[in-house]
C-alpha cells in the first residue's frame, strides 16, 4: 500500500493532480477542497493516500490529511457509498464538520453533497454516528493557529499549506505552531 507521496505538483485538474515522484508522474484522485489547498503548480507537495484496485484499474486517491484519509475508508464501510460518493462527502465537508453534522442528525446538510440521497444519508448517520474520532486537542490547537494566520491576513490556501508540515504539527504551544508556520511561510 502507498501511505503517502511527497513530490512536485506538475498538473492540476478539476478532480484530480499530478505529482512527479521520482521521475514519474502519478495521478491522484482528490476531494475538491484539497486543489484548493494544495498550492501551485512547482510546489513541493505531501498527500496521503489510498490505492484501489479494481479489476480493471488501479486508481490513487490522495487526500490533505491522514485524517481526511481515514474518513474516506470509514465511510465506504457503509453499504451504497463508494470512493467517488466518499470523495463528494470529502469535498463538502471538513472531517469535523461531518463528524458534527453526523451527531446532529442534520439530514439536510447531508443531502447537500452531490449524489447523495436521503436514504443513504440516514444509513451514514445510523451506522456512523458515535463511530467518528472527536476532534482532539491537536486539531484544537491547530484551528487557533489557522485563526491566527487568518488574523494575520494569510490566505486559506497558504494556512492549507503550512499547517501539515512536521515542523507546525511538532510545535507544542499555539505560539510555537504559530512562529513555526510563519518560518514556512516565509520560505
Amino acid at each position: 500500500m502507498i501511505a503517502f507521496i511527497h513530490g512536485e505538483l506538475t498538473d492540476s485538474a478539476l478532480d484530480s493532480v499530478t505529482v512527479r515522484v521520482g521521475g514519474i508522474g502519478l495521478r491522484i484522485v482528490v476531494p475538491s477542497n484539497v486543489i484548493d489547498e494544495i498550492g501551485a503548480v512547482g510546489d513541493s507537495v505531501t498527500l496521503a493516500t489510498r490505492l484501489l484496485v479494481r479489476d480493471d484499474r488501479l486508481e490513487l486517491f490522495g487526500f490533505s490529511s491522514e485524517q481526511q484519509a481515514a474518513l474516506f475508508d470509514q465511510v465506504q464501510t457503509v453499504s451504497g457509498v463508494g470512493p467517488r460518493l466518499a470523495l463528494a462527502i470529502l469535498s463538502t465537508f471538513a472531517p469535523e464538520q461531518f463528524a458534527s453534522v453526523l451527531e446532529a442528525e442534520d439530514l439536510r446538510q447531508l443531502t447537500r453533497v452531490t449524489g447523495l440521497g436521503k436514504r443513504t444519508a440516514s444509513r451514514l448517520i445510523l451506522e456512523l454516528r458515535g463511530k467518528l474520532a472527536p476532534p482532539t486537542d491537536a486539531a484544537a490547537a491547530s484551528d487557533d493557529t489557522a485563526d491566527a494566520l487568518a488574523a494575520l491576513g494569510y490566505s486559506a490556501a497558504e494556512i492549507a499549506r503550512v499547517l501539515p508540515h512536521a515542523e507546525v504539527k511538532a510545535a507544542s504551544t499555539v505560539e510555537e505552531r504559530i512562529a513555526a508556520a510563519l518560518r514556512r511561510l516565509g520560505d
